[in-house]
C-alpha cells in the first residue's frame, strides 16, 4: 500500500512501476486512465488495474518494451553525465504531465531520492518519445489527408 505522506505521490509511484503503460499512453494519458473526479482512489485497486494493463501491453505491443529499454539507457546517461538543470527540467516535465495527481511532489523532493529520480527521468523520456511519435503520426496523417 502507498502512503503519499511518507513517499510522495502514490500515483507517480504506481505509474513509475509500469513504464510500458506510459510508453503507450504517455504520462498524461496514463494519469487520465487512473484519476476519477475524487482522485486516484483505492491504490491497491489502481495497482491491480495497472498490472492487468501492463500484462496486456507486454503481449500486444512489443514496441513499448523497446521504448522502455531506450528510456532507461537515456535516463542512466542523463543522471550520470547530465547537468543539474537538464535533470530538473526532465523532472519538471514529468510532474507537469502528471498534473493534479502528483501535486504532493516537488522537484527538490524527487531530486533527493535517487531511485525515484531515476524512475521519473525514465517516465519523462518515455513521455517525450510518445509525444514525438504522436507528432510524426499527426504529420503523416495531415500529409495523406490535406
Amino acid at each position: 500500500m502507498y502512503f503519499p505522506i511518507f513517499a510522495g505521490s502514490a500515483l507517480l509511484h504506481l505509474i513509475a512501476a509500469h513504464p510500458r503503460i506510459v510508453a503507450l499512453f504517455g504520462i498524461a494519458g496514463t494519469v487520465s486512465l487512473l484519476l476519477s473526479p475524487n482522485g486516484p482512489g483505492n491504490y491497491r485497486g489502481t495497482a491491480a488495474y495497472l498490472e492487468r494493463l501492463d500484462t496486456q501491453i507486454a503481449e500486444t505491443a512489443p514496441i513499448a518494451s523497446e521504448y522502455r529499454t531506450r528510456a532507461e539507457r537515456s535516463a542512466a546517461a542523463i543522471i550520470e553525465n547530465g547537468r543539474p538543470e537538464e535533470i530538473e527540467a526532465a523532472v519538471d516535465r514529468a510532474l507537469e504531465a502528471c498534473g493534479s495527481g502528483c501535486t504532493d511532489l516537488s522537484t527538490p523532493l524527487i531530486m533527493g531520492d535517487k531511485e525515484l529520480l531515476r524512475r521519473v527521468i525514465v517516465l519523462a523520456d518515455l513521455d517525450r518519445r510518445v509525444e514525438a511519435a504522436r507528432a510524426v503520426a499527426a504529420a503523416a496523417s495531415a500529409a495523406v489527408n490535406p
